[in-house]
């Protein structure tokens, strides 16, 4: 299951997982004997990206753009990782998130800065979905986009020397992940 439905199907599932339910979204459905039951495969992934980008999250910030069902999972790894405070913002500031604004103002000493928009996915590969900028010095920025390898997020942040990882990697260990359900 992939954006925007990460949520929503979760009302036409007869069981979620613990960890999903948690995350607030599924990412795998497993058929069964006809009984249809939930997964969030994403968590594990995310983990397995930020630990494999070295970012050690206890008791600091992490910022992540969006508001949609990654999001939810974002929060809730970096929560699981010992982060002391997680903003999430989005431009309406809808599902428990602060605006763009709030969050830059919340945020600007943010650790770890993750993208859970399609803001520079292809084709729209020139966007950005936030200015990285506006934090004093992030330890790493994570975007879970894979299509482009290097988003232009990820590019900027590797400008700047700031250590940054695209979703592939997320990707694939969610896919292993789901493969043992």
């Amino acid at each position: 299951v992939t954006i925007p439905y990460k949520r929503e199907v979760m009302q036409y599932l007869d069981e979620i997982s613990d960890l999903a339910r948690e995350a607030g979204a599924v990412n795998t459905i497993v058929n069964k004997n006809g009984r249809l039951a939930g997964y969030n495969t994403d968590c594990g992934g995310m983990k397995m990206l930020i630990d494999r980008m070295g970012i050690d999250l206890k008791g600091k910030k992490a910022f992540i753009a969006g508001s949609g069902g990654t999001s939810l999972t974002a929060a809730a790894v970096c929560r699981s990782l010992g982060a002391g405070e997680v903003v999430r913002a989005s431009r309406s500031g809808r599902n428990g998130a602060l605006t763009y604004e709030e969050a830059y103002k919340a945020s600007s000493d943010a650790a770890l800065l993750i993208n859970t928009t399609p803001a520079g996915m292809y084709p729209d590969v020139d966007s950005i979905p936030f200015d990285i900028d506006r934090f004093d010095s992030p330890e790493g920025v994570l975007d879970v986009i894979y299509n482009p390898l290097a988003t232009r997020l990820v590019q900027g942040a590797r400008e700047r020397g700031i250590r940054a990882g695209n979703g592939l990697y997320m990707l694939v260990g969610q896919a292993v992940l789901a493969c043992g359900l």
